[in-house]
Order: structure tokens, then C-alpha cells, then sequence
């Protein structure tokens, strides 16, 4: 059982902290609507940290002339699952392209010096995938991109009861 977990807005604030000068450069501006005391996520910070810099960078990345991402999160109660979605106004994706697109190795963008190598989403899949997450990509050309994820909420481990102990939710008598 992974016992790995976050706190999903601690992570997301910091990755936007550590990209501000990268947002500011590429002329985004990013809007955070966070939704306040989620649950932890079952996954490490580390690991969300990574799925959330690759996808933050591929929004910044299909925008080349600056525009507006936005990152949400907020608890999806049913499923028990903190969902995390950036939203692009970026160039978007060919629906041809959309299968391919947590690929390794495949990019929509010019390959080169300071081009894409086209790992980042296929990273964000495998990290997300690897701790019983989801993530989907939508997209259409010259409309953005809108990229979702989610992931099971933390759940503490129930300690074992030891040999003899008393059963749970009953109390014992006084003595």
C-alpha cells in the first residue's frame, strides 16, 4: 500500500511560484482557484510537483504569444478524488495528434534547440498513472487545451489491533 501523500495547493502554489519568471517571460498570466482544505492526495510532492511542472510548462509552451492558464483543484466528494485541471489558451492540439499525446518522445512542436523533446506529458502520464491517478487532455486547434487530473485521496492507515485488544467502537466496562 502507498503510504506517499501531499497537500495538492501547497504543491501547485509552489510550482506557479517557481515558474513566475518563465509566466512572466512568455507573457502568461496564471489565475490559481483553489478550493480550500482539500484532502491530501496519494501521491508524493515530489512526484505531484513534477506531473505539475511538465503540465504548467506545455501551457506556457503552446502560447508563444502569452495568454492566460488556469489552475484549479477542488474535491470531487463521489469519487472521493482531489482533481486538479489547467486550462490553456494556447494553439491547441490537431484531433489527429490527441492519441499520441502522452507518447514519449512525440511533440507537436519544431524539434531543435530550444524545442520540445517531447517527454513532459508522457512523464505527467506515467507519475499520474503510477499512483492509481487519471489524467485526460482535451483540446482543439486554435481553442486551448484543458488538461485534467486526478487522484485518490489520501487515507490513513487503520493500525492493526493487537492480539487480545478490544474491538473497535465498543467501550469497556469500569471496573
Amino acid at each position: 500500500m502507498n503510504r506517499t501523500h501531499c497537500d495538492a495547493n501547497a504543491v501547485i502554489r509552489e510550482v506557479v511560484r517557481r515558474s513566475a519568471q518563465s509566466l512572466e517571460t512568455a507573457g502568461v498570466q496564471c489565475a490559481l482557484k483553489l478550493a480550500g482544505q482539500l484532502p491530501s492526495v496519494a501521491i508524493g510532492a515530489l512526484e505531484l510537483n513534477q506531473v505539475m511542472t511538465h503540465v504548467l510548462t506545455n501551457a506556457v509552451q503552446a502560447m508563444p504569444r502569452g495568454g492566460r492558464v488556469e489552475v484549479r483543484a477542488f474535491y470531487q466528494k463521489a469519487g472521493g478524488k482531489v482533481q486538479i485541471e489547467c486550462r490553456d489558451e494556447g494553439v491547441g492540439i490537431a484531433p489527429e495528434d490527441l492519441p499520441r499525446v502522452f507518447e514519449p518522445f512525440f511533440t507537436t512542436r519544431n524539434r531543435g534547440l530550444g524545442k520540445s523533446p517531447g517527454l513532459g506529458l508522457a512523464i505527467a502520464y506515467s507519475l499520474t498513472k503510477s499512483f492509481q491517478g487519471e489524467i485526460i487532455l482535451k483540446s482543439k486547434l486554435r481553442q486551448g487545451t484543458l488538461v485534467k487530473i486526478a487522484f485518490p485521496v489520501y487515507n490513513l492507515p487503520v493500525p492493526a489491533s493487537p492480539a487480545g485488544g478490544r474491538q473497535a467502537g465498543r467501550n469497556p466496562r469500569p471496573r
